[in-house]
């Protein structure tokens, strides 16, 4: 609760938030539709996903059950060209359950998934984004020098 300068909170003594020097402000009200419009979309949008991934696990079950890690590797080929990616493989799953079992002498048949979420996995694929973007400029940079030695890229700060 607010009021004036003055901050209250729950069970404890109020605080003059202006004696500090900070000024009250006041707020504009939220527009209530446009945040009904947002949360509707964010809805739709989670259903869309869960919807593709259904049919794309009821396309796909089946290829990995006739042809195992070949239908794999051909799926990954096949996004590949099509959207023009570079997929990478970073860690494979029995690396993680290898690493569970030696080290700790455990068994977790959901830790690949578990790892995957892991604070530890985003600050390790944000560095793999960051040195593929520099690697890209320098591999980018080699190709030019020996495709067109007349292009000048003398003085690059990467080369």
């Amino acid at each position: 609760m607010e009021t004036g300068g003055t901050l209250y909170y729950f069970g404890m003594e109020p605080y003059d938030w202006e004696s500090e020097g900070f000024e009250s402000i006041d707020l504009p009200q939220p527009d209530v539709d446009s945040f009904a419009n947002l949360v509707h979309f964010l809805v739709e949008v989670d259903r869309k996903e869960k919807r593709m991934n259904r049919e794309v696990v009821q396309l796909v079950e089946p290829l990995f059950d006739k042809y195992g890690q070949d239908a794999a590797i051909s799926i990954m080929n096949y996004v590949q060209q099509k959207q023009g990616w570079d997929l990478e493989i970073l860690m494979e799953r029995y690396e993680v359950e290898n690493h569970l079992m030696s080290n700790y002498n455990l068994f977790d048949d959901s830790i690949f998934l578990k790892v995957l979420g892991t604070n530890a996995m985003y600050e390790y694929r944000r560095k793999v984004f960051s040195l593929s973007q520099t690697y890209l400029a320098r591999a980018v940079r080699e190709v030019l020098e020996k495709e067109r030695p007349d292009t000048s890229v003398a003085g690059d700060p990467l080369l």
